[in-house]
């Protein structure tokens, strides 16, 4: 079904927003990241059963640390793999030269968030404070003097952007498009994926900029697709899933009340 909607999301974001196009975008879309994410909900059921973790409603952030506990090399591996498709980004920095931090053009993906994206770090007290707002995890102690520039880190989070994506969609789909322009007239449009970023008491927010839909979500759907095809050999090789009782419902003919 994912792979359904994903045939018609398109490579160019439709330049009315208000039209028939744009708002078929979206809903598919919409498809796509519902039916992506309930594929994780049915893989995760599947491993928790088959390795007898016992949790009432595996998700990534839980079977992982619940399968590396296990005496087992083959629940190891699997925990490994949701850790190459699942895992939180993380918010890092690069130390980069003058000419770097002066140029417009950052030396990585930066990926924006409230914070500037490069900061000089001469060990006073407001740039202190500024590396403290980029991340409290930050050990400062041990920076040298000198430029950086700060960047999320989601190289193996693309199955956790999806589902973020998808827990945002009762509040409104977080996809913010905004328009190049040259002459006045609109070159293209691209988008903005907007996330905000919780762990434990910290919250930040960040986004980064896309403009060919079918590719980003296309993406997420093989990576999903990699998943399935590292970890199935590895599950348990029995029948032995817990079963779904489900209600019987019966229906009766003849009286209407």
């Amino acid at each position: 079904m994912a792979e359904l909607a994903l045939r018609d999301i398109p490579k160019e974001i439709p330049k009315e927003q208000d039209s028939i196009e744009y708002f078929t975008m979206e809903t598919n879309i919409e498809i796509f990241l519902l039916f992506l994410t309930s594929a994780h909900d049915a893989i995760f059921n599947e491993i928790n059963q088959k390795f007898r973790t016992g949790l009432t409603k595996p998700s990534y952030y839980d079977l992982e640390p619940k399968l590396k506990s296990l005496d087992d090399e083959n629940a190891v591996a699997i925990a490994e793999r949701i850790s190459k498709y699942f895992k939180r980004p993380k918010l890092k920095i690069n130390l980069i030269s003058k000419e770097q931090f002066d140029n417009q053009s950052p030396t990585k993906r930066i990926d924006y968030g409230l914070y500037p994206s490069k900061v000089f770090f001469d060990e006073t007290l407001e740039s202190i404070n500024e590396f403290k707002k980029w991340s409290s995890q930050s050990k400062i102690e041990s920076l040298e003097q000198g430029y950086y520039e700060r960047y999320w880190d989601f190289e193996h989070s693309s199955q956790w952007i999806a589902t973020q994506l998808r827990n945002e969609i009762a509040h409104g789909l977080q996809l913010i498009p905004f328009s190049y322009h040259e002459n006045n007239k609109i070159e293209k449009i691209n988008f903005n994926i907007s996330f905000t970023y919780k762990f434990k008491n910290q919250s930040d927010s960040f986004w980064f900029e896309e403009g060919n839909p079918y590719q980003f979500f296309g993406k997420q759907f093989n990576d999903m697709k990699m998943f399935l095809k590292e970890i199935k050999p590895l599950l348990p090789d029995t029948d032995e899933l817990v079963a779904v009782k489900r209600p019987r419902i019966e229906f009766f003919r003849g009286s209407n009340n």
